[in-house]
């Protein structure tokens, strides 16, 4: 191996109480070819002097972009702007990485000419640590192999499935020619699915992948002030995640409409979900309004006119259903009832 430059790229959004563990745990990778790229994404609190301290290191290439607020998406693009290396990989400034993730994932990339290396994922929750291999069995994809994958794995929240390829864009490596053609076409803000908007493409245009096992990456779920609640712009952003999509399957002529058809069934369940978590009271009429001028437009029209996902609870199965019939007024009672019971009322 000739030392081949890795370019890890760091969105940083006020992220002070989590991100001196997540740049430690980079600075300590026993593969030392790395350029470290931390993109302050105008973080309000101390994140930005954090990041500047690490500048004078002098084992790791450490370089600090400062932005105005711009989002997770917008932060990753200007950090592959900015780098050099001949892969790039991305760590969340409140997660944190084993020691020899780079040093493993790089020689198999290096080994197999691989395109995209992919791991799995620790899910760290208070003193529950959970590892999630792929369910993809490891080893290189290339050729018809590769290809039959593409056609048949599934997409991450569409469950059951065989095979299911996380669109975290934090567990894998990917070679800089392929990730910088997808984030090129991500010019605006996405408050949802940035990862997947860019993973999925690279994956299409992969010529070689490799599976491991090992769950290198530590996904930490930060439960301060986490409630569950109404999220008013969720439509609009499913939306503008659709253009965004949309755009990027045109252009390079992906054939792969069975699976946007089945993602955007799976945000259109999430944005009826997130309808039970309105606290506004019992209002019918205006619930059944807004699902019908949400359920009427372009996304839901493109994704209820495919076949069904394959899911795994029978209320995404009758959401579905009811969403795909138009049946506005019983699924506004369908989602209020979830409501009061979730309520108590």
């Amino acid at each position: 191996m000739d030392n081949p430059l890795i370019s890890v790229i760091v969105p940083v959004y006020n992220a002070e109480k989590y991100l001196r563990s997540c740049i430690e745990s980079i600075l300590k990778q026993t593969y030392r070819g790395i350029e470290l790229i931390l993109v302050d994404d105008g973080s309000k609190d101390n994140s930005l002097a954090i990041c500047n301290e690490y500048t004078m290191n002098p084992d790791i290439s450490v370089r600090v972009i400062h932005q105005t607020n711009s989002g997770s998406s917008i932060a990753r693009k200007t950090g592959i702007v900015a780098a050099h290396g001949k892969y790039i990989g991305f760590v969340d400034a409140d997660d944190y990485i084993a020691e020899n993730m780079y040093e493993s994932m790089l020689a198999r990339a290096e080994d197999h000419n691989a395109d995209i290396v992919m791991c799995g994922i620790t899910y760290l929750s208070g003193n529950d640590a959970v590892p999630l291999q792929s369910r993809i069995p490891s080893g290189e994809y290339k050729g018809e192999r590769l290809e039959e994958l593409k056609a048949t794995a599934g997409m991450d929240g569409i469950k059951p499935a065989e095979s299911v390829i996380s669109p975290s864009l934090c567990n894998k490596i990917i070679r800089y020619e392929i990730i910088v053609k997808h984030m090129q076409d991500i010019a605006e803000r996405l408050s949802m699915g940035d990862d997947w908007a860019v993973s999925y493409p690279c994956l299409w245009d992969a010529k070689s992948l490799v599976v491991m096992d090992e769950c290198f990456y530590y996904y930490c779920y930060n439960n301060e002030g986490i409630t569950k609640s109404y999220n008013e712009h969720m439509w609009r952003d499913i939306g503008q995640l659709f253009s965004v999509s949309m755009r990027i399957k045109e252009r390079y002529r992906y054939p792969y409409d069975a699976y946007y058809r089945a993602y955007f069934q799976y945000m259109i369940i999430l944005c009826l979900v997130n309808e039970t978590y309105y606290t506004g009271g019992s209002r019918f009429w205006q619930l059944r309004n807004r699902l019908k001028r949400a359920l009427s437009g372009k996304v839901c029209q493109y994704a209820l006119e495919g076949g069904r996902g394959r899911y795994a609870s029978r209320r995404s199965k009758v959401l579905i259903f009811l969403a795909k019939h138009r049946a506005f007024s019983t699924l506004a009672v369908l989602l209020d009832l979830i409501r009061r019971r979730s309520e108590g009322i």
